[in-house]
């Protein structure tokens, strides 16, 4: 069976903010791109939960 894993991830919480999707001319084609400020979170709590498991 699993066992279970706490973690605490600092800073307030934050909704997810969905990417954005728009055409690049530069690449002919949609693209999409997330908020550095939510990316930054993102790697924050995976690296919290690896330390911690």
């Amino acid at each position: 069976m699993g066992s279970n894993i706490t973690f605490h991830a600092l800073g307030r919480p934050q909704g997810k903010a969905g990417a954005r999707n728009f055409y690049s001319q530069k690449m002919e084609e949609d693209v999409s791109d997330t908020p550095d400020n939510i990316v930054l979170k993102e790697y924050l709590i995976k690296g919290r939960y690896i330390n911690c498991s």
